[in-house]
């Protein structure tokens, strides 16, 4: 085997190699393509919306779900999944509604006088 041809199945190798990349970009940029958008249908007309998501541990979380007018706060975990509340009003509340009254514990407030 010369160089020659060595140079030549490295060069074979690398447009193999690049036809691969090419095409598995192709594939994922043109594969994702929403259905309802093959469809005709926009993305604003949708009926179902997750509106918020929130991790509760490493396998459960919450989930905020929107359908038309009402929404849904349903436990998602492995075992599938349950409602915890439904027909939420779609108002938000205000964060000064959510906060304590008073200010909270601060320990080290309780060991001033304390010396190690």
């Amino acid at each position: 085997m010369t160089s020659l041809d060595v140079a030549n199945a490295i060069f074979s190798l690398l447009i193999v190699i690049g036809l691969i990349a090419a095409l598995a970009f192709l594939v994922r940029r043109l594969g994702r393509t929403d259905s309802m958008a093959i469809l005709g249908k926009k993305r604003a007309s949708r009926r179902l919306v997750i509106r918020e998501k929130l991790n509760v541990d490493a396998r459960n979380y919450l989930v905020l779900v929107a359908c038309d007018d009402q929404e849904h706060l349903v436990m998602v975990n492995q075992s599938g999944g349950f409602v915890v509340e439904k027909n939420i009003p779609q108002n938000p509340v205000q964060a000064s509604d959510t906060q304590p009254s008073s200010a909270p514990y601060n320990q080290s407030e309780s060991h001033q006088g304390a010396s190690h």
